[in-house]
């Protein structure tokens, strides 16, 4: 996953090339699932926060 960094005088590029591993090419995503956490390219874990508060309520339901 490619970071935007926080500091925006230190963009060297607006587009990477094509990344490929073994003549596949990869694709560039916003989010992905990594060991049951949401990791996004913002840096922000909010998706991962909604994903648990909403794991709390279903859990919570069950119980009632």
């Amino acid at each position: 996953m490619v970071f935007t960094p926080t500091d925006r005088n230190k963009i060297v590029l607006k587009s990477f090339p094509q990344f490929t591993i073994g003549g596949d090419a990869l694709r560039f995503v916003k989010e992905f699932k990594y060991l049951a956490h949401i990791i996004s390219d913002s840096l922000a874990d909010d998706l991962d926060i909604l994903r648990e508060v909403r794991n709390m309520f279903v859990r919570s339901n069950i119980l009632s």
